[in-house]
C-alpha cells in the first residue's frame, strides 16, 4: 500500500540534475549499472557514499530516460517502505502490543519524510537503515538478549549506514553515550534499557 502511494505521488516528470547531490547520485548509479569508473562531469571521482546509487542502479539498465525516471521512484519507494519492518520490531522490543506495533508502523505511512522517495536522495536508503541501526542498538543494551551475532550485525549495518550517508557515523557515539547512562544511572539493572527507562 505505501508503496503504491509513494510511487503515485512521485511518478511525475523530473530534471535528473536539478540538485547536485542527485546528480552524483545518478551518475554513480548509471556508471554501476554500465561496469563503468564513476565520474563526475567526466572527471573520475573518489565518491564512496554508493549505497543509494547501487539500490537505484537496476533502472539505468533500461535505455528509455522516462522509464529510468519512474523505476527510480518504485525502487526508492520500495526500499523506503521497508521501514515498517524495523519500526514494528522496535516496538515490540520495547514491549508494545502487537496490534499497537502494527498500527505504528501503519501510521508511519504518513510521515513526511517518506517524501524523500519522490527524489533522487540517499535519505530514500538511509531511513530504514538507521532504524535497523536502533533496533540493533536496544538489542545490544538488553543484556538478556545479547549474543555475539547482534554486535557484529550492528557492525555491518553501522558500515553500509556511513556507506550511505557520513552522518550514519554517529550511531557508535550514540550506543557508546547511552550505554555509559545506563551504568552511571542504575546499577542494579546495568545494562537493561527497558528496566532503566520505564522502571516505576
Amino acid at each position: 500500500m505505501g508503496v503504491i502511494l509513494y510511487y503515485c505521488l512521485g511518478s511525475y516528470s523530473k530534471n535528473l540534475f536539478f540538485v547536485p547531490d542527485e546528480r552524483l547520485y545518478i551518475q554513480a548509479a548509471k556508471a554501476l549499472a554500465n561496469g563503468d569508473v564513476i565520474s563526475y562531469n567526466g572527471m573520475s571521482s573518489t565518491f564512496q557514499k554508493i549505497v543509494y546509487s547501487i539500490i537505484i542502479s537496476p533502472a539505468f539498465m533500461v535505455k528509455d530516460l522516462h522509464i529510468q525516471i519512474r523505476l527510480v521512484c518504485l525502487i526508492g519507494s520500495m526500499a523506503e517502505m521497508t521501514y515498517i519492518f524495523p519500526v514494528y520490531l522496535i516496538s515490540r522490543q520495547l514491549n508494545v502490543s502487537r496490534t499497537k506495533s502494527l498500527l505504528l508502523s501503519l501510521f508511519g505511512l504518513s510521515f513526511p519524510t517518506l517524501l524523500f522517495s519522490m527524489t533522487f536522495m540517499s535519505e530514500t536508503a538511509f531511513l530504514p537503515l538507521w532504524l535497523w541501526m536502533i533496533y540493533l542498538i536496544i538489542l545490544m543494551l538488553d543484556t538478556d538478549k545479547t549474543i555475539i551475532v547482534i554486535p557484529v550485525l550492528a557492525g555491518v549495518v553501522g558500515y553500509i549506514l556511513y556507506m550511505c550517508k557520513e552522518v550514519g557515523v554517529v550511531a557508535l557515539p550514540a550506543f557508546v553515550f547511552v550505554k555509559i547512562f545506563l551504568v552511571v544511572e542504575d546499577r542494579d539493572n546495568r545494562g537493561d534499557l527497558l528496566k532503566v527507562f520505564y522502571k516505576e
